[in-house]
């Protein structure tokens, strides 16, 4: 079978001039270069992608290891991280973490507050509740 489609091919099956085994065998043909050329493109892709995972890796170890009191709330950052990714789409990953910290402190901050106050309430009222 031929490693390549032919424009002449390609124009009688747009048009719809190919007889079926014609089509079977263009789609065929079709189907196996498509097939090549992915599988040639995957080692540089997982490359790639084995590449960036690293990286990734490697800032977010660098990250906790300078936030150490975020180490406890990642799932707050991860969050957070997600927000800063799309608001700044194109921003580079290390910019987006030097936003996070600032950001995770502040609701971590208000997160507490409003859970210390309330539990104050919560105290009070079961105090008031128990003497009735």
């Amino acid at each position: 079978m031929e490693k390549h489609l032919n424009h002449r091919d390609y124009v009688r099956f747009v048009s719809g001039e190919l007889t079926e085994d014609e089509v079977n065998i263009f789609v065929e043909k079709l189907i196996n270069i498509s097939g090549e050329r992915v599988l040639k493109a995957l080692p540089s892709v997982i490359d790639f992608l084995v590449k960036q995972t690293s990286y990734i890796k490697e800032l977010s170890t660098d990250f906790y290891a300078k936030n150490k009191d975020l180490v406890e709330h990642k799932d707050l950052v991860a969050h957070i991280i997600e927000q800063v990714e799309s608001d700044n789409p194109g921003k580079k990953y290390e910019e987006i973490l030097a936003k996070v910290a600032p950001e995770a402190r502040k609701k971590l901050s208000h997160t507490y507050n409003v859970k210390n106050e309330d539990a104050f309430s919560l105290d009070k009222t079961n105090e008031d509740l128990g003497a009735l």
